[in-house]
This record gives structure tokens, C-alpha cells and sequence, in this order.
């Protein structure tokens, strides 16, 4: 009788066991119903439209077929599956294996629509791989693949496995993206660390033209060109750089965009003649116009380059289709006796006041050598840069001085060193 009675409370026990994980099951279909309805509603409040083409009701989950979420204008998300899991004793959830974002329009906008979509009550989130698809007529096409979201208040910090850009490909970039009064700001690379890195501003219009402004702190240049592919850095190469490139969009499309580059180096790419610096200074400066040009290239017009004694005036180009491509050519005279005055002490300022006939005792060096019938004389330096990235990668600097003022020709080729 006693065996009989535990068995029938066994029994009875496992029913009401299997009745409540059963009831909890039923209500937690009930309860995705109820998610599904309250997020496709938080959506609409804002302005925003939940679709989905299927959805299948299933025993441990339910399933979204091509869902898609459109965040007003500018913003759209697609998955071709979302998973919402029963889960009778956990928070409500969603499972979302791959997500595709399309991007289009005025970057504040799109960011705005974003923090609005950030702060909906989400459930919890559980997405798998991320791509990334954004056009504008001011930088044309950028997607990213295999991104990495972590939210920090107000700042979005992505790490993206893979970047394009027009035809270029970067590995490995990490973005922390966060307002800027009325503009945009998008950090690349750790600010905090001491790998390379930039900072990207944007600036809408406001009847007139938008600005696009790339900052480039104080840092390794070796390092930065190699983070962008454009060679590996050379251990030797102590050059350092900061800069700024500057690019504004008129409101009016019938406008082409125009800007500017400004860079300093410092510690920069001499060339290995004796006392070099000398001639080419240990620091230096390019500054130039930028120009739009067919074929997704930039024109650098009224390029000058400050080099010691040398004020160098060329142009370039500046490519963005296939590769990154960047060519640059200046040149600029000295007179010998600007020269032989104001050269620093060297064997080229001796053989330069010995080819005048000037005397170093002499009590005004500039008078002397004004006087002299080889015054007015002059040699050329002059300066080409060649930058591309991808897998043939490269950087090279080649300088050039003519001969004359009593000084030999000079010339030297250095790939991404001093």
C-alpha cells in the first residue's frame, strides 16, 4: 500500500511537472507574440517600420524570415532570420545570426536615427555577423564587414574586421563615432593608445556646404603608413607626423567640392647625403589644394613644400579607385649667394663661397657674395613622393639637386625611409 501511494505521488508529481514547463512554454510563445507586437509598436511610435516576410511558431522558438527593420530614410536593416527563443525562466530574447545595415544620406541624420533605434527598451541581443553599406555623393561608397558593436553612452565603438573604401581594403580598424555640437565625429584607432590613429569631423550644411575634415595627431609616420598599407615600417625611420586634410561640399551639387592638405613633418625622409639636412632641413611642410578630377582622383594644385632654405612649388594626384595612389612633384632655386649666406656651417656652404670667390673672414658674406659675377647662379632641389597601398604597398622619396654653384649633382630614391 505504502509503495502504491509513492508511486502515485511520483506520478502525480512529474504530471504537474510536465503541465508546468508545458504551461511555461505556452506562455512564453505568448509572451514573443507580445514582444513581437510591442517592438513592431515602440517602432512605429518612432517613426520607424518592422517587417518580416514568415513567421513560423515552433516548440523550443519561434523564426522571422527576411525581416527588416527602416529607421526612417536613411537607415535600414535586414535579417534573413531572427530567432526568438522560448525561454520560460530567462528575459525575453532575440537571436539575430547575420544583420546587413544600408546607409544613405546626411551622416548626422543617420547617426541621430541611430541613437534613436539605440534607445527603443530592446530586448536582449544576440547578433552574429554584421556588414555595412553606406553611399553619399561626398565619399561615394564605404562598406564594412564583420563589425564589432560596443555602445558606450553617447559614443559608438565599432571594430571592423574589414573596411572598403572605393577600391581600398582595410584590416583590423577600430571607430568610436560620438556628436560634436552639431556635427559628427568619428575617431580611428585607440585615441588612448599609442598605435596609429585619426580623427574624422564632419560638419553639415547649412545652405552652403558641408565639410569632411580628417586630423592627424602627432604620431609615428612609418607606423600610420603601414596601417594603411602602404609598406611595412622601417625600424630606422624616427619620422613623425601631424596634419589636417580639409574637403567641403557645396549645397549646390552643380558645384564641384574643393580643399585642402596641410601636413608637418618632423624627422622627415632625408636623403643619405652628407649633412643632407643641411640642404632638405630635418623638418618640413606640404601644403596644397585639392581639386576633384574625373575617374574618383583628386587634383593637388599649388602644392609647395617648406624644406630649409627651399621653398618647393609642384602638384599631384591623389587617387582613390582600385588603390589608394598618391604622386607628388615640387621643385624650387636658390641663387648662390642667397647660398653662401645663409647655408649652415657645411661642405657645401664652403664649396659654395669657394666657387664664388668669397672669403669666409670676410666682414658681410652677403655683400661679398652678391658681388661676385656667379651671384646670381643657382642650383634646383627638387621633391617626388609615390604612395600606394594594397598588396604591393609602397612609399618612396625621391629628392634631386642639379649641379651648380660649385656643388655636384645629387640624387637619392629611399622606399619609406629617412
Amino acid at each position: 500500500m505504502r509503495e502504491s501511494s509513492r508511486w502515485l505521488r511520483l506520478s502525480i508529481g512529474r504530471v504537474l511537472l510536465v503541465l508546468a514547463v508545458a504551461a511555461a512554454f505556452v506562455w512564453r510563445a505568448r509572451a514573443s507574440r507580445s514582444l513581437l507586437e510591442r517592438l513592431r509598436n515602440e517602432a512605429s511610435s518612432r517613426g520607424a517600420a518592422l517587417t518580416w516576410a514568415k513567421l513560423e511558431r515552433g516548440l523550443l522558438r519561434d523564426r522571422l524570415s527576411n525581416a527588416r527593420l527602416r529607421l526612417g530614410p536613411g537607415i535600414t536593416i535586414d535579417a534573413p532570420e531572427v530567432h526568438l527563443p522560448h525561454q520560460p525562466f530567462g528575459p525575453a530574447s532575440l537571436t539575430i545570426p547575420m544583420a546587413h545595415l544600408t546607409l544613405h544620406g546626411d551622416p548626422v541624420s543617420i547617426f541621430r536615427e541611430w541613437n534613436g533605434f539605440a534607445h527603443l527598451q530592446q530586448p536582449a541581443l544576440d547578433v552574429g555577423s554584421t556588414t555595412l553599406d553606406y553611399r553619399d555623393h561626398s565619399v561615394g561608397r564605404v562598406s564594412m564587414k564583420n563589425i564589432e558593436r560596443q555602445r558606450r553612452t553617447e559614443e559608438e565603438r565599432l571594430h571592423v574586421r574589414e573596411l572598403h573604401l572605393g577600391g581600398s581594403r582595410w584590416s583590423d580598424v577600430t571607430l568610436f563615432a560620438s556628436m560634436l555640437g552639431q556635427g559628427l565625429k568619428i575617431d580611428l584607432g585607440d585615441a588612448a593608445g599609442s598605435g596609429p590613429r585619426a580623427s574624422l569631423r564632419y560638419f553639415p550644411s547649412e545652405g552652403r556646404a558641408a565639410e569632411w575634415m580628417l586630423e592627424v595627431p602627432y604620431q609615428s609616420f612609418g607606423a600610420l603608413r603601414q596601417a594603411l598599407g602602404s609598406g611595412n615600417a622601417d625600424k630606422s625611420d624616427q619620422s613623425r607626423l601631424t596634419g589636417t586634410i580639409s574637403v567641403l561640399f557645396p549645397g549646390n551639387r552643380s558645384l564641384p567640392p574643393r580643399g585642402s592638405l596641410q601636413l608637418v613633418f618632423d624627422d622627415w625622409f632625408r636623403p643619405p647625403w652628407p649633412d643632407s639636412n643641411v640642404l632638405t632641413g630635418t623638418s618640413g611642410a606640404i601644403g596644397a589644394r585639392l581639386t576633384p578630377d574625373q575617374d574618383d582622383a583628386w587634383n593637388l594644385t599649388r602644392v609647395e613644400v617648406a624644406a630649409a632654405l627651399f621653398a618647393l612649388e609642384g602638384s599631384g594626384r591623389l587617387r582613390l579607385k582600385r588603390q589608394v595612389e598618391l604622386t607628388l612633384h615640387a621643385k624650387g632655386s636658390r641663387s648662390c649667394a642667397q647660398l653662401a649666406a645663409n647655408l649652415a656651417a657645411s661642405s657645401y656652404r664652403d664649396k659654395i663661397r669657394a666657387y664664388l670667390g668669397v672669403n669666409d673672414q670676410a666682414g658681410d658674406v652677403q655683400v661679398a657674395s652678391s658681388a661676385s659675377p656667379r651671384a646670381n647662379e643657382s642650383v634646383e632641389l627638387s621633391l617626388e613622393i609615390e604612395m600606394a597601398n594594397g598588396p604591393k604597398g609602397h612609399a618612396r622619396f625621391s629628392w634631386h639637386l642639379t649641379p651648380g654653384c660649385g656643388l655636384e649633382e645629387l640624387r637619392s630614391e629611399a622606399s619609406g625611409a629617412r
